[in-house]
């Protein structure tokens, strides 16, 4: 089916906004160097930190085997032509160009503001890791029909989250835990909130690449305050782990059979997290990280907002609050709904950063107190 013409405009606009978007740091250097070096002198192992962590990452997502799914109706009765290899390697291909290519730009974009040149031995490198990874996912593409439809699934969920901007439906479900009593006893909530963790324990790994970069990003931009790389990034290390609690406050039944009030569930659960992140920042810590009142406030906040973003109410898609911005319409209430949880996160920590601590830690703290223990 061809496009309209609408269409084709907002993909062209798009794309012009994407590309004035990542030319910046190309064409604004000096301007972002004084912002987020200010007086300091770049390190001279950057480059091949910031090298290293892309070629990490882009690596993990292909070897993740996306590309490899397959329609369970289309596999059934439309998958005997054996054109099924050549679609699978086209789609390797485009996600291995586009993994390794924001990589590049990462490393490219970060290597000019930092004012480093990338000698042979780096470029090597990247080609060296980015055909090894190409090499290693493409046995994928012969992958047998119970790999395909389990992909195909898991990207299913994804598109519809992604459609009705549900970000909620993207986190990780559960594993199974081996602890009998853990829902039995005294002190059920905090039990459950334990359990989550627990449950959710792939994510840790996720969780331990974010606070390196949190580190990397304190000691490649010193002139940041440590307080904004802590807080976004435990945002998303805590995210993954409050997925229990979005069911739970999406389902009726389950909300019963805990048996609490909703202020002692979101209690608990910010109290677990707010550990947790404790633990996390250890982590940063011990990987360079400088400990500040403005940085542990920002945790606790991103554990408030965590919660908050959790137990937020479903999307109302109703109200979408369409309006005229620079000529191009904006669904303000849905973005307001969506922005609920992370709002938090931004308010506060622009208080840290703009405010004095004396008052900036006791209002972030009464706001994120206020945010979790509302009614």
């Amino acid at each position: 089916m061809k496009r309209s013409s609408g269409d084709l405009a907002a993909w062209v606009l798009g794309g012009a906004l994407v590309a004035g978007f990542l030319s910046i740091p190309l064409s604004h250097t000096a301007e972002l160097r004084a912002q987020l070096l200010g007086t300091h002198p770049a390190p001279s192992w950057g480059g091949l930190a910031v090298l290293g962590l892309g070629l990490l990452l882009a690596t993990r997502s292909v070897l993740h085997k996306g590309f490899a799914w397959a329609d369970p109706a289309q596999l059934t009765w439309a998958d005997f032509d054996g054109s099924r290899p050549a679609l699978l390697r086209r789609r390797l291909l485009l996600a291995w160009l586009g993994r390794f290519g924001a990589a590049a730009y990462v490393v490219l974009a970060t290597g000019t503001l930092l004012g480093f040149s990338w000698p042979v031995l780096e470029i090597t490198a990247f080609a060296t890791v980015a055909a090894g990874t190409l090499a290693a996912a493409a046995p994928a593409v012969r992958s047998g029909r119970a790999e395909l439809v389990r992909r195909y699934r898991e990207r299913l969920v994804r598109r519809t989250a992604l459609t009705f901007l549900d970000v909620l439906a993207l986190l990780p479900a559960g594993q199974p835990v081996r602890w009998p009593g853990a829902l039995a006893g005294h002190a059920v909530v905090a039990r459950f909130a334990l359990a989550v963790i627990l449950s959710r324990r792939r994510s840790l790994p996720t969780a331990g690449l974010l606070a390196a970069a949190v580190a990397l990003a304190h000691a490649l931009f010193p002139a940041v305050d440590p307080a904004w790389w802590l807080g976004l990034g435990g945002y998303c290390a805590a995210l993954p782990f409050a997925s229990a609690l979005a069911e739970l406050t999406r389902s009726p039944g389950l909300r019963r059979w805990i048996g609490r009030g909703d202020r002692e569930v979101r209690a608990t659960a910010a109290a677990v997290l707010v550990l947790f992140l404790a633990l996390w920042e250890g982590l940063a810590v011990a990987l360079g990280v400088s400990v500040s009142a403005a940085g542990v406030t920002a945790l606790v906040v991103a554990a408030a907002a965590v919660v908050r973003t959790a137990t937020r109410a479903g999307v109302d898609y109703g109200n979408l609050g369409t309006t005229a911005v620079a000529g191009i319409l904006v669904p303000a209430g849905l973005l307001w709904q969506v922005g609920h949880g992370p709002d938090l996160l931004v308010v506060c920590l622009v208080l840290l950063l703009v405010s004095g601590i004396a008052l900036a830690v006791p209002l972030s703290l009464g706001l994120s107190a206020a945010a979790v223990l509302r009614t």
